[in-house]
């Protein structure tokens, strides 16, 4: 949601009632991440959610939409899924902290 990111502090907050544990999760945000949603912001920022469903601006973007997103660029189930995104970014970022 755009209320959750801090331009300030250059970083998004989930609230704690998010979160399986219960407890606020900071994402920081790098320079070049900042930037693209300061691009993005004319264009969704005046809803409540970044991402918004095709379907309305009153509901976030869903796992299905990311799906139709992939198969429109030729993904297929078997080359890419919204989860492995995830997990292709996460290793070398995991990586990378633990040189740190």
């Amino acid at each position: 949601m755009w209320t959750e990111i801090s331009w300030g502090a250059k970083h998004i907050e989930l609230p704690s009632d998010k979160m399986k544990m219960g407890q606020p999760h900071i994402i920081p945000l790098a320079e070049q991440a900042i930037a693209l949603l300061q691009e993005l912001e004319p264009l969704t920022g005046h809803g409540k959610y970044v991402f918004p469903s095709a379907l309305g601006q009153s509901r976030p973007l869903s796992d299905n939409g990311v799906k139709t997103a992939l198969r429109s660029l030729d993904y297929d189930n078997e080359t890419m899924t919204a989860p492995g995104f995830r997990a292709m970014a996460r290793t070398p970022l995991d990586r990378d902290t633990r040189q740190i």
